[in-house]
């Protein structure tokens, strides 16, 4: 039988301080309390028919801070030391890699670099994720995801490269809800590793201090893929970075669209409609919506005049596209030595490299 993944909340302390605490008017232990609730009834079912889904497929249970603990790790390293052995693999790679070379010419177009004093990610995932066994309760290392490694090392090459052409130290910040100490260690220390020599520093995205923000100003170049707070919407508000790499809107592939689409109402928070799932229950309706992966309620009338009006899509920059032949294995690490997600890509097929024009 196959695996597939299911989510499952092992601690309600993790939803609270990194999923629920965006929000800063809503009741976090009610809430909390709910979505429990209705997941304990979930894992009844699923345990009741043997972990296994109507088509007989095996799940898994998945953290939310899901990081390897140390007996997890094949090689008996210590975690941090396995995620930066990840890293500077696929960073020696990184020059072979499929989308380098597009990457770089991007870069390198970019109207006076020396504006750009920091890079700032946001939500590029875990290194080296995992899940637990719902039989045995142990913790069991996933296949590396391209995805999240690939952006990683983008980062660093994108501050190597800024580095060499304007001769200035340009400042690398990252923040994930989803990092724990070992992937926070292993980011921090990476300068320690000969074959980098460049390192992140750790923002924290807690509501309150949602450093990543104080970082975000007309200095630097923002790297966001699939973040998991509504990024644009918040930086339309306050600042225009110099560039910004995220996903596109589609509407503004031209940036003069015969048709002009009109914004989703401007809602950050809102309450999820129930949907029905397996066995005819209803999610709670008190549930409100959490960052993470769904839609945060489109797009406000100030970001998208924002892309329309002060930025234009650097065509240099490597999307995937349409028809394009993606490789069907990794090519930043040797699945010989790291077992990898089988397929090739670096991000979505909708990122795009947002630069801002430059005053005349």
């Amino acid at each position: 039988m196959g695996w597939s993944e299911l989510e499952r909340t092992f601690k309600v302390s993790d939803v609270e301080e990194k999923h629920m605490c965006y929000n800063p008017v809503l009741d976090v232990h009610k809430a909390t309390a709910f979505l429990f609730k209705w997941q304990e009834k979930q894992f009844e079912l699923r345990k009741s028919k043997g972990w296994t889904t109507k088509d007989g497929v095996r799940l898994r249970g998945h953290l939310i801070n899901a990081e390897p603990p140390p007996e997890a790790i094949p090689t008996g390293q210590d975690p941090s030391d396995f995620i930066q052995g990840i890293l500077a693999d696929a960073f020696g790679n990184w020059i072979k890699g499929h989308k380098a070379a597009g990457l770089k010419a991007a870069i390198d177009k970019i109207p006076n670099p020396e504006r750009i004093k920091r890079v700032v990610c946001v939500g590029l995932g875990l290194i080296a994720p995992g899940v637990i066994d719902l039989d045995t309760d142990k913790y069991v290392l996933m296949r590396r995801p391209p995805t999240c490694i690939a952006q990683h090392v983008a980062a660093l090459a994108i501050v190597k490269q800024l580095r060499e052409i304007t001769s200035q130290k340009v400042e690398l910040y990252t923040t994930d809800p989803n990092y724990g100490p070992y992937h926070k260690r292993a980011l921090e220390t990476l300068d320690q590793v000969e074959s980098i020599g460049i390192s992140f520093k750790v923002c924290d995205p807690a509501y309150g201090k949602q450093e990543h923000f104080t970082k975000i100003d007309e200095s630097s170049l923002v790297f966001s893929v699939g973040a998991f707070c509504p990024i644009m919407r918040i930086v339309s508000e306050y600042t225009r970075p110099v560039a910004m790499i995220w996903e596109c809107i589609e509407e503004h592939e031209d940036p003069k669209p015969a048709n002009l689409m009109e914004p989703n109402p401007e809602v950050v928070w809102y309450e999820v409609k129930p949907w029905e799932v397996e066995g005819g229950e209803e999610y709670p309706k008190e549930i409100v919506q959490v960052p993470g992966t769904a839609s945060f309620g489109g797009y406000t009338k100030r970001m998208v005049d924002m892309h329309r009006h002060e930025y234009y899509i650097e065509e240099a920059f490597p999307r995937y596209k349409e028809g394009e032949e993606v490789p069907s294995s990794f090519d930043l690490l040797d699945p010989s030595k790291h077992q990898v997600d089988p397929h090739g890509r670096y991000w979505n097929n909708d990122v795009r490299m947002y630069v801002h024009f430059v005053d005349s």
